[in-house]
């Protein structure tokens, strides 16, 4: 019966088999998969500390302009025109 056998599947290793090749193929895709997540981290990780720098520049240009307004009230409405 064609229908009987639809789904069936064969394990890769008849039972009492030799597992060499199997622990082989899966020790490579477990390494392959390691490489990949330190990858990923190392990028993330990376982007993450772009992001902190442009946060700490942009923050210090902030508290600049903050100081220059209070410091010097005088020369900032100068400098705007009023």
């Amino acid at each position: 019966m064609v229908g009987a056998d639809r789904g069936k599947v064969e394990p890769p290793i008849p039972p009492g088999g030799d597992f060499t090749e199997l622990i082989k193929v899966i020790k490579e895709q477990t390494e392959i998969i390691k490489s990949i997540a330190v990858s990923e981290a190392l990028l993330w990780d990376r982007e993450y500390q772009q992001s902190l720098e442009t946060f700490n520049k942009m923050s210090d240009l902030y508290d600049q302009s903050l100081n220059y307004y209070f410091l010097d009230t005088d020369g900032v409405f100068e400098l705007l025109g009023d």
